[in-house]
């Protein structure tokens, strides 16, 4: 019985504090945010084959780049999926506000190219892979 008291004063003293926060975390789907393209399933790049697919199959197949770097031997192909929603609001009296946003995975397909063409390497990442990607970001895989 005590136990019961003591949780729901907490409650009733956190509900009435002015502030709450939380987050809702869903199934990964494809982000909101405008720009952003969807989402390139693993089984979209079983077609890539080192030594074998062309820059020319990688453009038919999945469009055109998000990024290119160093006369085209790199292809950076970037996508954001969500994976939740956090928010806060803060209330006192009768007034109060609050915000809700997404809590998102930046992903990236990188694809190098070799002289003739031909994919050398490819990875998917989903770290160091934000809007400023650089050109040291694509060149350390691992």
């Amino acid at each position: 019985m005590k136990s019961l008291v003591l949780s729901i004063l907490i409650v009733c003293t956190l509900a009435m504090s002015g502030c709450m926060a939380g987050m809702f975390p869903t199934i990964e789907h494809r982000s909101s945010r405008t720009g952003t393209r969807g989402e390139i399933p693993v089984k979209s790049i079983d077609f890539i084959q080192p030594g074998t697919t062309t820059r020319a199959d990688v453009i038919l197949a999945l469009g055109e780049p998000d990024l290119v770097l160093d006369d085209d031997k790199w292809f950076a192909y970037r996508w954001v999926m969500t994976s939740g929603y956090w928010f806060v609001f803060v209330y006192a009296g009768y007034s109060g506000g609050g915000s809700m946003n997404e809590c998102a995975k930046t992903y990236g397909l990188l694809i190098e190219f070799d002289d003739r063409g031909i994919v050398n390497r490819f990875k998917v990442k989903n770290e160091n892979f934000a809007s400023d990607l650089t050109f040291n970001d694509l060149v350390q895989w691992d």
